[in-house]
């Protein structure tokens, strides 16, 4: 939509009488429009629907799930609640430090938290809350998880490759939900094991602050219902 409506500009940057404002509105408007909001920092609430198998011809049962987004003095916080729930089944604190995502992970009933670097890939956790290397400049290639539990370290090496999407193809899968506002341009980050075998998936949207679609190796499937834009 023009700035000024559909009537022309009264003031003309030829004009010695333009106001210097003008010049610099005029430069702001051949700006490229700028990115959303950083990933996974979404404002408000999000609502997400998953779908869990157990095997490929096994019966299915959905959930859905509320995720609120909290900004603090040095971090913010991500809880995933069950639809109509009171207390979060887990907690995100997500912070920067020395230009890396740091990840603190919190399940419900467990005091101890659980530090992540970049990425988070919980494979066996039912909560959709894996976090990927999204608009960093690194956001593919060779990524290690860190993972202290019993007193031992557990080091993972996940490989992971964006692949672009088109929206016909994303329309047609079914990964976009109907009501979802999202303009593309659309791609998935693919997260693999070390045999090269697929672990998770995330489409996204280029303008989006958060996935449209999720899938992973046990079997869970999400779609973003509502929010992310």
């Amino acid at each position: 939509m023009h700035l000024f409506g559909n009537k022309m500009n009264p003031y003309s940057l030829r004009s010695s009488k333009a106001p210097l404002f003008v010049f610099f509105i005029a430069c702001f408007l051949m700006l490229p429009p700028a990115v959303h909001g950083e990933a996974y920092h979404p404002e408000g609430t999000l609502q997400v629907l998953s779908e869990y198998r157990d095997s490929r011809s096994g019966p299915t049962r959905k959930v859905n799930w509320n995720v609120r987004s909290e900004d603090l003095a040095a971090h913010w916080t991500l809880d995933f609640f069950l639809a109509g729930g009171h207390e979060p089944l887990c907690r995100l604190m997500l912070s920067h430090e020395k230009d890396k995502l740091k990840i603190e992970w919190q399940a419900h009933g467990v005091r101890k938290k659980t530090v992540f670097e970049e990425i988070m890939v919980l494979a066996d956790f039912p909560v959709p809350c894996d976090i990927l290397p999204i608009g960093t400049g690194e956001n593919t290639g060779t990524f290690k998880t860190r993972r202290e539990a019993g007193g031992s370290l557990f080091v993972t090496t996940y490989k992971v490759v964006r692949q672009e999407v088109s929206l016909q193809e994303a329309l047609r899968q079914g990964w976009i939900r109907a009501g979802v506002k999202a303009r593309g341009p659309f791609y998935f980050m693919n997260v693999l094991d070390s045999r090269g075998d697929m672990v998770l998936r995330q489409l996204w949207d280029h303008n989006g602050n958060w996935w449209l679609y999720e899938e992973n190796v046990s079997g869970r499937r999400s779609w973003l219902l509502e929010g992310g834009e």
